[in-house]
This record gives C-alpha cells, sequence and structure tokens, in this order.
C-alpha cells in the first residue's frame, strides 16, 4: 500500500520573478472530486449542444477507434480535465514572492490569481500527483 507523500514541493513561477509556490501531491479522492466536477460542466455544455451534435462528433471518432482511445490517454492527466480551482484550493500549500508576501493561502486569495497563473499552478499539481508512465518507470 502506498500512501500519498504530501510534503509540500517547491516549484518556481516561471513567469514570475522570485516567487514559488508550494504544492501537495493529491491522493486520488481529491484527484476524483476534481475530476467529478469538471465532468458535471462539461455535461451541461453537452446539453446545451444537443444530442445530435455529440452523435456526429462520436460518427466521426469511430473510423480512428484506436487514434481516439491514445488520445484519450494521453489527455487524462491535463489539467483541464479537472476543475481549476479544486485543483488549487487542495494542492496548493504556501507561496512567497513580492505579490504574495503577507496574503495567506486561501479560497478568496486562490480566487483572485490571473488566469495564467492558475492555469500554470493547476497544471503542477497534477504533474506531480499523476501515476509515472511506463517510461518513466523504466528509467527509474
Amino acid at each position: 500500500m502506498a500512501i500519498v507523500d504530501t510534503t509540500a514541493i517547491d516549484i518556481p513561477v516561471p513567469h514570475e520573478k522570485d516567487a514559488s509556490f508550494g504544492f501537495r501531491r493529491l491522493p486520488w479522492v481529491d484527484l476524483k472530486q476534481a475530476r467529478q466536477i469538471e465532468e458535471s460542466a462539461q455535461r451541461v455544455v453537452a446539453r446545451e449542444f444537443g444530442a445530435a451534435f455529440v452523435s456526429e462528433i462520436a460518427k466521426g471518432e469511430e473510423g480512428n477507434k484506436e487514434a481516439v482511445l491514445d488520445a484519450m490517454d494521453d489527455a487524462q492527466y491535463r489539467a483541464s480535465n479537472f476543475d481549476t480551482f479544486k485543483l488549487l484550493e487542495l494542492g496548493i500549500v504556501h507561496w512567497s514572492g513580492e505579490t504574495y508576501d503577507g496574503v495567506k493561502v486561501s479560497k478568496k486569495s486562490i480566487s483572485q490569481l490571473d488566469a495564467i497563473t492558475a492555469d500554470w499552478a493547476a497544471q503542477q499539481i497534477v504533474d506531480i500527483t499523476r501515476p509515472p508512465t511506463e517510461e518513466e518507470t523504466k528509467k527509474a
């Protein structure tokens, strides 16, 4: 059995001088929750497009089923498949840098991040949480 090590991992913010975030790896239940929130939002969008539109998209993918399945595997751990706010809320432990000094990590302060930083941070959380690929396992 492996318990997720939630020790903070400090990562420099590439687009902000001298700023860094401390992230924790998320256990599977947190990832599942963030994914379910996003999937629920996507279902609402699909309903708005209508069943006929979704059916047409599915027909176009039938001829290339292997490529579609491979793409789905690759996309499984993209931050866009998870609710960004939930990832940030669960995964940011601390931050530092000129614009962050004196600002506690909270729901309110997380909601005030700019889009570039929020998207970058969400992907960092997914990247440190996802299981290693076959290639990464072979190299280890």
